[in-house]
């Protein structure tokens, strides 16, 4: 799979709004440390930025900007990048900032309205039913994902945004 393919598919896990903890508790009395080199990815909606916190001492790596009001992130398994959702101010965005743990930078961002308006150009936004649109964006280059963890809230946001982008 190309990088790109890997960014889509780690993608695909925020797009249904995975979340991660990176602690364990070893009992409900005491909590263990976490583990060597493990980080905590902590999203600043106000600030628009994701910062790498190494959770035993809360020393911050990076301090690197995300589109407008992060929301969400995950992780992916092998723990080389990161990728937010941002959902912008008064109307949900679709786009996703995608952070490098060995670049220690933001490598792209993804806009899915704009994806799909490339990939289904005859479609109408307003005409198709959320899970035939959950299934577009499952379908994209890359996306993957366990149709359960999608929500409302996320696909009217991105029908909003791509037919915002189809109307220009």
């Amino acid at each position: 799979m190309s990088g790109r393919g890997k960014r889509y598919a780690a993608a695909a896990a925020l797009v249904h709004v995975a979340l991660g903890a990176l602690g364990a508790c070893a009992s409900k009395q005491h909590a263990s440390p976490a583990r060597l080199g493990s980080y905590l990815v902590v999203l600043n909606k106000a600030d628009c930025t994701m910062a790498i916190v190494e959770p035993n001492t809360g020393w911050t790596k990076d301090l690197v900007p995300t589109g407008i009001g992060p929301h969400e992130v995950a992780v992916a398994y092998d723990g080389s990048i990161a990728v937010a959702a941002d959902y912008g101010e008064r109307t949900p965005g679709t786009t996703l900032t995608v952070y490098d743990f060995r670049e220690r930078r933001v490598t792209d961002t993804i806009d899915i309205a704009i994806l799909l308006a490339e990939k289904h150009p005859e479609v109408s936004p307003l005409d198709i039913r959320f899970t035939d649109l959950h299934a577009m964006v499952l379908a994209l280059p890359g996306f993957a994902g366990d149709p359960k963890k999608s929500g409302e809230k996320i696909l009217e946001a991105i029908q909003m945004a791509w037919l915002d982008e189809r109307d220009g």
